[in-house]
């Protein structure tokens, strides 16, 4: 551009009106560019609008089939902290069936050496005994 804006106006009417005119082609074909735009637009917009509309119905039935997943998720989750419970008072009762095993093994230990003592005792009161049979009693 020039720098006296004002030298390029018009200078008669003639030339404003032919102005005008290209300006006015101008706008007129803008809108045409925009209105084949607008339509190729549209129409893509219907191609695509199926595409959409059929994305839409299977997110919708992966989400059905999320919320079924997760609602057995919960019940998995439920039914593993019952048997968790379960399992707690299995440990518990083994517990206390080893404290009953070890205390009747010791008191079988025990009984067991009175056996063995009283054995021993008995059979040396047997042997005293033969001894002073044996003394009563004469040789042949």
């Amino acid at each position: 551009m020039s720098e006296h804006i004002t030298q390029e106006l018009p200078k008669d009417n003639n030339d404003k009106l032919d102005q005008l005119m290209a300006m006015g082609r101008n706008i007129i074909s803008g809108l045409n560019s925009l209105d084949t735009r607008l339509d190729a637009l549209e129409k893509k917009d219907m191609v695509t609008k199926p595409l959409w509309q059929e994305m839409r119905a299977e997110q919708t039935r992966l989400l059905e089939i999320l919320q079924s997943h997760t609602d057995r998720m919960d019940q998995v989750e439920e039914h593993l902290q019952q048997l968790e419970k379960h399992l707690q008072q299995q440990d518990e009762k083994n517990s206390s069936l080893e404290e009953k095993i070890e205390l009747g093994f010791r008191r079988l230990g025990d009984k067991i050496d009175v056996l063995n003592q009283d054995g021993l005792e008995l059979r040396a009161d047997v042997r005293h005994l033969d001894r002073r049979v044996s003394r009563l009693e004469p040789v042949n």
